[in-house]
């Protein structure tokens, strides 16, 4: 158990960080912000280690979602297609949903984590006593940080949900590659 003096030594910590932080802003140009931005970023994905659950679920959403299109086109002589309703379907739905709800899950959840610790500890009244906005200073650049992030997220959910549907395609299903490749563009 925390005593009070470590509390206050902690407090104290934070608040010192906090203010060399605003300094640095504050002495700095628009490059430091873009380096905080992109910091807040790498953060925000390797504390959830995001990129990989991210690419595991897709590649196995990619792979459900050709072989279920298969077993159900099957029956209609429509295995033709699969890798169409593949690629529209994870580009169009499932590679957004995914990089959303794992950036919501996941991100969210560590910067609430960070932000409620910072409250307990009382680095934000700190903040409010050198006279910085916390709001400003902790929650818009990670807002950004996440705003910024969500597209790549996408870009990579969806490539790697491709890819699981080629590689179920061609594998299980033995869809030819070239085949699957020509009538996805279409």
């Amino acid at each position: 158990v925390p005593t009070l003096r470590s509390r206050i030594d902690e407090a104290i910590s934070g608040a010192e960080t906090a203010r060399r932080r605003i300094h640095a802003l504050g002495d700095s140009d628009d490059t430091s912000e873009k380096k905080r931005l992109l910091q807040d970023a790498e953060d925000a994905s390797d504390e959830a280690r995001l990129v990989g659950d991210l690419c595991l679920t897709a590649f196995f959403t990619g792979g459900v979602l050709a072989l279920q299109i298969y077993m159900g086109g099957d029956r209609y002589g429509a295995e033709e297609f699969v890798p169409q309703i593949v690629v529209l379907g994870i580009t169009r739905e499932l590679g957004p949903v995914m990089a959303g709800l794992m950036l919501a899950g996941r991100v969210a959840a560590a910067i609430a984590a960070e932000i409620g610790t910072m409250r307990v500890t009382e680095q934000i009244d700190a903040l409010r006593a050198l006279g910085a906005n916390p709001i400003q200073y902790l929650v818009v650049p990670r807002f950004l940080a996440c705003f910024l992030l969500i597209p790549l997220l996408t870009a990579i959910a969806d490539a790697i949900g491709i890819f699981g549907g080629w590689a179920v395609g061609t594998q299980v299903m033995q869809i030819d590659s070239f085949y699957w490749w020509l009538h996805s563009k279409q």
